[in-house]
């Protein structure tokens, strides 16, 4: 199963500042809920577990990462394992400055899912990964100090 999931947010801090943010891979990982075990192979390479619950899937997945940038688009490449299931993510994420000091955010996330969570229903993906996709938002919002 693969879904394709998009949306926008306006945060308030100066463009240069969440470039920099966003740039630095253990940043991003403070945001994601529910993550652990983050480790930093490279400036673009890294691996992290995080726990997920769908339906009636919960449990671990370890995932590894590559991140990318060109100017403002950021993009984060995510294949992981776990609960007898695969998932593969590519998150990409385009700022604008909004003015001096606020950021337009635009993201689309495709994730491309195999064996048992690909049984769980479109709806309840989606559903679950926008209140995780919510989370994040806040957290980093709290991280930069916007909140």
């Amino acid at each position: 199963m693969q879904t394709l999931m998009e949306g926008h947010e306006s945060i308030n801090v100066p463009i240069e500042r969440l470039r920099a943010f966003m740039s630095d891979t253990s940043n991003i990982a403070k945001c994601i809920p529910d993550s652990k075990d983050f480790k930093k192979i490279d400036s673009s390479n890294f691996t992290i577990s995080m726990e997920a619950g769908i339906s009636v899937v919960r449990g671990a997945f370890r995932f590894t990462g590559k991140a990318s940038n060109l100017d403002d688009t950021f993009t984060y490449m995510l294949s992981g394992k776990g609960l007898g299931s695969e998932v593969n993510i590519t998150i990409t994420i385009s700022l604008s400055k909004l003015g001096d000091s606020s950021t337009g955010v635009v993201w689309k996330t495709t994730a491309q899912f195999s064996g048992i969570i690909s049984g769980v229903s479109e709806p309840i993906i989606k559903n679950a990964t926008n209140q995780k996709v919510a989370e994040i938002i806040e957290k980093l919002k709290a991280e930069l100090g916007s909140a």
